[in-house]
């Protein structure tokens, strides 16, 4: 069996460049190259990975199923799906996700009340498969969808409010 650079190999067939053909050259060159990995390999390709236009990295687009506008009717925020969950995106950005189709246009509702508070005037527009799936949730716990918006409005200030107590845990982040 061959050793590449006085290293004996074991477990493997032997080198085809052995050291007595190249005496001259350092321990390192006389590694085996054929079918092996470079050891710089795998950061070569992170490296190249990493500095690829970001266009090649982005997610698969999610469909749409809420909007929230603004005065002039640009779209501000909104209701995704991606993999079966509600996403809702603000900004360009996922802000949080979640599997209630209620809890979702809660989650607009919310959005617009916090903005109402800055003189920010948003209004949203949900799909009618969105509509749907909250209706159904809502008549699958016995209440109308604005009864069950209103019961998760509650029960995110009642949240809150065990959150501000003294001697409250803070958030677990």
């Amino acid at each position: 069996m061959g050793d590449l650079g006085g290293i004996p190999q074991r477990g493997r067939a032997a080198c085809p460049v052995e050291a007595d053909h190249f005496p001259a050259a350092p321990a390192r060159a006389q590694r085996c190259t054929g079918a092996s990995m470079s050891i710089n390999s795998k950061a070569r390709r992170d490296a190249r990975r990493k500095h690829a236009p970001h266009a090649t990295r982005r997610p698969a687009p999610m469909p749409a199923l809420a909007h929230l506008l603004d005065r002039d009717e640009a779209i501000v925020g909104g209701i995704a799906q991606r993999d079966g969950e509600y996403v809702f995106v603000f900004g360009g950005r996922v802000i949080t996700s979640t599997d209630s189709a209620a809890m979702a246009i809660a989650l607009l509702d919310r959005a617009i009340a916090v903005h109402a508070s800055r003189d920010v005037v948003l209004r949203r527009r949900v799909s009618e498969p969105l509509l749907t799936a909250a209706t159904r949730e809502a008549a699958d716990a016995g209440l109308t969808l604005e009864a069950q918006l209103v019961a998760l409005e509650a029960e995110r200030i009642e949240h809150m409010q065990k959150r501000s107590e003294p001697g409250a845990a803070g958030p677990t982040h």
